[in-house]
């Protein structure tokens, strides 16, 4: 009996070993453990599914008790609303004036044996009155007819001068001339700081005339010193000029002066 050889494997193993405890013992009893684990965790786990499902079922039943699927409609207007009236016709104009009239009788053309002799008409004042179908006494008051204003007003208004562009060229008969270009080039002199900073240049300026000679406005042409045209922009407005003509009458016109800063 000795000699035979053990089909299981442990048995095989442990032939000639203690067998009461340590490797042997573990090695029986882990494949009822591991099935013991397995079966414990799946109930587990269906109890988790289970309570979770029937958690959900029971929240979704609820919300459905408290759901009001009760559809409230708004009342409707009510058909006695007050409708805007429409506005009145507007009043009619009053009749025209009574016109004195007379009326036309087409004479009867007959022979001169059947021609009854010349009746005599009542003397009837025809310088105001018109031809009608029947003869009415009119009213003799002066009729002024009510006018009415339908479309633009025919107020004569004067033309605007149209304003002559700054590079526009214009046919002039006598250009604007300068009439106190001395005395404002010896107000404006030669600015000091100009003259401490050895700065020099011209400013060309062009400014539109008047009819009466007069300065309107100016724009300087080219880029100078910042100081030579603020001394020459302070006295602009005190220049006066003969004014420009065109077929014998003063336009405004625009003209071009230079300024220039040269020091010695």
């Amino acid at each position: 009996m000795e000699n035979y050889i053990p089909a299981d494997l442990d048995e095989l193993v442990f032939r000639s070993r203690n067998k009461e405890y340590g490797a042997y013992v573990l090695r029986k009893i882990m494949p009822r453990n591991t099935l013991q684990a397995f079966g414990i965790s799946s109930l587990l786990l269906l109890l988790i599914v289970g309570v979770a499902y029937g958690v959900n079922q029971f929240s979704l039943a609820a919300t459905d008790d408290n759901v009001d699927n009760e559809i409230v409609l708004a009342p409707p207007p009510p058909l006695d609303e007050a409708k805007e009236e429409p506005p009145p016709p507007p009043a009619e104009p009053p009749p025209p004036p009574r016109r004195e009239t007379v009326q036309f009788t087409p004479p009867d053309i007959v022979n001169v044996e059947q021609a009854q002799p010349d009746i005599v008409l009542p003397n009837i004042d025809t310088t105001n009155a018109e031809i009608a179908n029947q003869t009415q006494e009119g009213n003799n008051d002066p009729v002024i007819d009510e006018i009415v204003a339908t479309g633009p007003s025919n107020e004569v208004v004067a033309p605007q001068e149209t304003e002559v562009g700054i590079n526009e060229f214009v046919e002039l008969d006598a250009n604007p001339g300068p009439v106190n270009m001395a005395d404002i080039k010896r107000k404006i002199g030669y600015p000091q700081l100009a003259k401490d900073n050895g700065i020099q240049g011209t400013v060309m300026v062009r400014i539109l005339v008047g009819t009466d000679g007069k300065y309107i406005k100016h724009k300087v042409m080219n880029q100078a010193n910042p100081w030579l045209v603020e001394a020459v922009e302070a006295h602009l407005k005190e220049l006066t000029f003969t004014p420009a003509i065109q077929r014998q009458k003063p336009v405004k016109a625009w003209v071009t002066i230079p300024f220039k800063f040269k020091l010695e």
